[in-house]
């Protein structure tokens, strides 16, 4: 063997065996859990996203497409509630009458 595979070789193992360690820790890793045995997922959660823990039914795919997308993004309240206090107010139509709800969404 030459002098250069024999320090290649060498190289490698010494690589191999840095990363040896990391790939055992992984691999014995355990997920934090409650007192009660179930995942813990304290933290700090938000809602300014749509994305939920959970896919919504009949999204059974990683990737959605821009029509799937969208279709989610345009009937989540949050975002019907935002488009619609966006909209600019119909000064013909006058004060709503006392007492009445008005639905400015939905």
């Amino acid at each position: 063997m030459s002098r250069i595979n024999l320090k290649l070789s060498a190289g490698i193992a010494a690589i191999a065996m840095t990363l040896a360690p990391a790939a055992v820790a992984q691999a014995t890793y355990t997920a934090p859990s409650t007192a009660w045995g179930v995942p813990d997922l304290q933290g700090v959660w938000t809602n300014s996203s749509i994305t939920k823990m959970t896919r919504p039914a009949g999204i059974d795919h990683l990737v959605l497409t821009p029509a799937e997308a969208k279709k989610l993004e345009d009937g989540d309240f949050n975002n019907q509630r935002t488009a619609a206090e966006k909209a600019p107010t119909d000064q013909t139509l006058g004060a709503p009458e006392k007492g009445k709800q008005v639905l400015v969404f939905g």
